[in-house]
């Protein structure tokens, strides 16, 4: 029996034995076991990133504490749906010249960041892509235990929606497990 099981029978123990058992199984949805509490065993995080998500929050960089033997692998995606409309628009000039000016950004990013996880401690890998996130990310995943991306991947921050359609897709399709911050 677990603690939270414990916490319930102590509660509720003046209660008939009958209504007892009901709200235990009302509850049993909420309550995380003692398994499910223990934090899961990650040998590799993937940390997506584009223009949208390249300022990493303070904040973020303890969460990593967890996961202390993990290998991090960041991956700056230039969103190609981006540089096709921009190249429909205003034309080829503009497209090289928005794809140049990303890959320095990205480059930039990717540099800092695995600087910073490094002093951290952690082993770190990156790549500058260039493609569909969504698509990226899901041929990437195969080979990670756990993904730390940015509410506001894919998108700028709106008032209206907490994270970006992007990473809404993700949560949906993902089979392993998302950190989202931002």
């Amino acid at each position: 029996m677990g603690l939270f099981s414990k916490y319930i029978e102590r509660k509720f123990i003046s209660l008939a034995g009958e209504k007892y058992e009901e709200i235990l199984k009302s509850y049993f949805d909420f309550l995380l076991t003692e398994e499910e509490r223990k934090v899961p065993e990650v040998e590799r995080i993937l940390m997506p990133l584009d223009r949208y998500s390249s300022k990493v929050p303070e904040n973020v960089f303890p969460a990593f504490e967890l996961f202390k033997d993990a290998k991090i692998f960041l991956v700056y995606i230039i969103e190609e749906n981006i540089v096709r409309l921009i190249r429909e628009t205003l034309g080829e000039e503009e497209a090289i010249e928005y794809v140049l000016k990303e890959e320095a950004d990205g480059k930039k990013v990717l540099r800092l960041l695995a600087e910073r996880f490094t002093k951290m401690g952690f082993v770190v890998d990156f790549e500058l892509k260039r493609g569909e996130g969504i698509n990226i990310i899901g041929n990437l995943s195969e080979d990670f235990n756990l993904i730390f991306v940015s509410k506001h991947f894919g998108s700028e921050p709106t008032k209206t929606h907490m994270i970006s359609p992007l990473v809404f897709s993700l949560l949906q399709i993902m089979n392993l497990p998302l950190v989202l911050y931002g």
